[in-house]
């Protein structure tokens, strides 16, 4: 996954929480953009590449020059975008064309998608999600990272179905 600038944000939102399903998911740029390369080249053919480049007057232009050097490599690409005429369009093998508000700046229509990638995939992997999510919330209210609300009455289980 990858995805810079004001788009970092989403790109970080759908790597986190995908990665409940895939522990593979990885971020592109992670530790920052001049560090890609070494998370590109760990990209194959059975790989894919999610995009993300939306809501911009102006394109990253590392997120086009990873696009490309993927595209070389012949990795399959997933392109999150709200225009066509993104550059990163002709590289991609699938295109999310999400338009974004006219009147105003908004990654909600980004996020909708994401949420809704994500719903489907979990509905499609909910064994491994509940599992690690079970073992997680034991993890984090043992050592107590996370604690219940007092609003929450009595209910001491665990939360995930």
């Amino acid at each position: 996954i990858m995805g810079l600038r004001s788009n970092r944000g989403l790109a970080t939102y759908f790597y986190t929480l995908l990665r409940e399903f895939h522990p593979a998911v990885s971020m592109v740029g992670g530790f920052g953009s001049d560090e890609m390369y070494e998370d590109l080249l760990d990209l194959g053919s059975p790989d894919v590449f999610f995009c993300i480049s939306y809501a911009s007057a102006f394109y990253a232009s590392r997120v086009i020059e990873a696009s490309r050097f993927l595209h070389e490599q012949e990795v399959p690409q997933v392109l999150l975008t709200d225009k066509l005429d993104n550059p990163v369009v002709p590289l991609a093998r699938s295109v999310l064309h999400v338009p974004c508000p006219k009147d105003h700046f908004s990654l909600a229509p980004a996020m909708s998608v994401l949420d809704s990638l994500l719903a489907e995939i979990g509905r499609k992997a909910p064994g491994r999600s509940k599992t690690k999510l079970r073992k997680l919330w034991k993890a984090v209210t043992e050592s107590e990272i996370a604690v219940r609300s007092e609003n929450q009455g009595e209910r001491k289980e665990n939360p995930v179905p």
